[in-house]
């Protein structure tokens, strides 16, 4: 299983109406934020959480509460605070804010670095794993704790985390979706099982992580690619038909039976193994093929997808060689090398 998380960020302060940076200046939120709070609560009424979770700062705590105090369990962490900017703190955002891409590793005076913010990160999201398995929860927090979220999760660097920011791109919206996964299967230079490691321990140490990946037929012998979902790790790009990361103590066989469930609604079928012990840049893959007839239901899961589209394969070759960046990586790489075989086992 995993743990769904919802980040929000609080409402608007009076630091932020005078262009301050409060960091850890433990400020009030200003009359706009306490009416943004208030209207979050409409904005988030078909959402539905097992917890809310929120920095200790009050900018934070008054907002969750405005929000959902009557309705769910409000619980303050202090490891989901602003980055510290020390004697920064409380200072125009002018003089702030250039400072902060400079602090990814060096702390500001008297207060912290971006990669310390993501060790308290990282230290949450462990107990998170831990107590909220399988659960789904709301986050009410800062700037540093979603961009070390998306450094995390999301894989990406701090460069891209702070060049990708809605705060800089204007695209504040309503929530944004983070996944904390399983531990998943890490294996050697040789396909051999040695453990499992939370997926964000595992790509910070650089294992060789096991996946399964299901290539979806139908009786016209069309393949069904996905395009994922605007919240989820390499928005809007065109994908295989279902993939994941094997779990710890799953078979690749498994997995694939999972993922076709999870992300397709797909159950009952009968995968056919095209290649095992496939290796691709950062994993091992099992790849799975699988024939649906036209009577099958797809339901997919629309947090990781947005849509399915059914592709002949000559449509397929010639789309991915002339908008080769509209596919994802692994997709791309699966298909160049074992394109045929997949056909192959189509056409028997």
């Amino acid at each position: 299983m995993s743990v769904k998380i919802t980040y929000f960020v609080h409402g608007t302060t009076t630091d932020n109406e005078k262009h301050l940076s409060s960091g850890w200046n433990d400020v009030e939120l200003s009359e706009l934020g306490i009416q943004q709070s208030k209207d979050l609560t409409t904005q988030t009424a078909d959402k539905q959480f097992n917890a809310v979770f929120c920095s200790d700062l009050k900018r934070a705590v008054s907002s969750a509460t405005i929000t959902w105090g009557d309705k769910y369990p409000i619980i303050q962490d202090a490891r989901l605070r602003e980055c510290n900017y020390g004697d920064y703190n409380a200072n125009p955002s002018d003089v702030v804010e250039p400072l902060q891409e400079q602090s990814i590793t060096t702390p500001m005076p008297n207060g912290e670095s971006y990669e310390m913010v993501k060790e308290r990160i990282a230290s949450f999201l462990s107990d998170l794993k831990r107590d909220y398995d399988g659960k789904h929860v709301a986050i009410v927090g800062h700037k540093a704790p979603q961009l070390a979220l998306d450094v995390l999760l999301k894989r990406m660097t701090w460069e891209e985390a702070f060049a990708t920011d809605w705060r800089k791109t204007k695209s504040w919206q309503d929530g944004w979706e983070y996944t904390l996964y399983n531990k998943v299967s890490v294996a050697d230079e040789n396909d051999n099982l040695i453990g499992a490691e939370y997926m964000i321990d595992a790509i910070r140490k650089g294992l060789i992580r096991r996946a399964s990946r299901v290539y979806v037929f139908n009786t016209k012998g069309q393949l069904l690619v996905q395009q994922r979902s605007e919240r989820v790790l390499k928005p809007l790009m065109l994908d295989q038909s279902a993939a994941g990361h094997v779990d710890e103590g799953e078979t690749y066989e498994q997995a694939a039976y999972r993922e076709l469930k999870e992300e397709l609604g797909i159950d009952g079928v009968t995968l056919e193994l095209v290649a095992t012990s496939f290796r691709t840049s950062d994993f091992y893959n099992a790849i799975y093929k699988a024939k649906i007839t036209d009577h099958t239901e797809i339901d997919f899961d629309p947090e990781e997808l947005k849509q399915v589209i059914w592709y002949n394969i000559s449509d397929l070759d010639k789309e991915m060689k002339e908008s080769p960046d509209k596919f994802t990586p692994a997709f791309k790489e699966v298909w160049s090398m074992l394109r045929d075989k997949l056909i192959e086992h189509e056409n028997k």
